[in-house]
């Protein structure tokens, strides 16, 4: 059972995806749907399954780590997209280690599933 803000999230979540799912199957058959997502930090990172602001690798579309995003991008490069790909990946490692949240930071912060499974 999921509880707390994990829950309310779901919950917000949960009509519209629906909603999604049925536009998809029904009217867009070989259409893209752009699906957007908006909100204040804290939901976005628990919609993607991110441990949140805190977290070494707080950013949501890439895994730098918080020192780095001091220096700038033309001096540091660029780092690894986050993708719906390592996000499952990294929360299996999370999982897999005991799912210990004082480790988070070692699977780039993902301590939960994702909300949606859309790219």
């Amino acid at each position: 059972m999921v509880k707390g803000s994990d829950a309310t999230a779901q919950q917000a979540t949960s009509s519209h995806l629906i909603q999604y799912q049925i536009i998809r199957k029904q009217l867009c058959r070989e259409k893209t749907i752009r699906f957007f997502v908006f909100g204040d930090y804290e939901l976005l990172c628990r919609l993607y399954g991110i441990s949140g602001a805190s977290g070494k690798h707080c950013c949501l579309f890439c895994t730098i780590d918080s020192k780095s995003m001091a220096v700038p991008q033309t001096v540091r490069g660029a780092y690894p997209e986050r993708t719906l790909e390592t996000l499952k990946s990294d929360l299996a490692r999370f999982i897999e280690a005991g799912s210990n949240i004082k480790k988070a930071k070692l699977f780039h912060n993902v301590i939960s599933p994702h909300f949606f499974n859309i790219p």
